[in-house]
């Protein structure tokens, strides 16, 4: 097995529980404003099993390993279940939108930043250094892509949270292309537009790690 291989392979937990609290963030900010719908189906759970896509897991190896023989780079993105969320329970539609879609990318970029703190601040010896760099680098990666106006994704559940009624039911009518949208967003980071993304995850994680007291 190659190192690369090796080293995601002992991510892999650590990858799919960033994930689940991606997924969890939702849930747990819509039941906030008054959504219970995620814990009557059994989502707000710690287990991971239960918010796994076996699409979206496939994709997290998958674009790893397209990045490393493509770039040498140290990034990849994969989704979990979608939270599932009622907006009839909000009060304010908008609001309460905008901060459920909001909370799954937080989630990762906090999960990126507090695995930085500790590549800045502790002694990390060959394997644990590189596993810790690469969950950082899963999660920036999640956090972003899960930020792109793609029907599916965070983002355009952010880009309807700023629309009026009308407007944001057109808009959530192109979520049936949300798959394949995703996939196609998919191939072409890992292809053509790989080096677009390895820049701007560069730049981002250039910011994180200032951020965490490190040079």
């Amino acid at each position: 097995m190659s190192s690369s291989g090796e080293i995601f392979l002992l991510s892999a937990p650590l990858l799919l529980v960033s994930l689940m609290l991606h997924e969890l963030a939702h849930g747990f900010v819509a039941q906030l404003f008054g959504d219970p719908t995620g814990r009557m189906l059994g989502r707000l759970s710690f287990n991971p099993v239960r918010h796994l896509d076996p699409l979206g897991t496939l994709a997290l190896p998958v674009t790893y390993a397209l990045s490393v023989s493509a770039l040498g780079a140290n990034f990849g993105f994969g989704w979990a279940r979608p939270m599932p969320v009622v907006e009839e329970y909000f009060r304010s539609r908008r609001r309460a939108m905008a901060f459920v879609a909001v909370a799954g990318p937080a989630a990762s970029l906090l999960v990126a930043y507090l695995f930085e703190l500790a590549l800045v601040h502790v002694t990390l010896h060959d394997r644990v250094l590189r596993v810790v760099a690469l969950v950082v680098g899963m999660n920036l990666s999640i956090a972003l892509f899960n930020l792109l106006p793609i029907p599916g994704l965070d983002g355009s559940r952010l880009v309807g949270a700023l629309l009026d009624d009308r407007r944001a039911a057109a808009w959530a009518g192109f979520d049936r292309y949300g798959m394949l949208a995703v996939l196609g967003l998919v191939l072409f980071a890992s292809g053509p537009g790989a080096a677009s993304v390895s820049s701007a995850l560069i730049d981002v994680a250039t910011a994180l790690r200032s951020l965490a007291g490190g040079s």
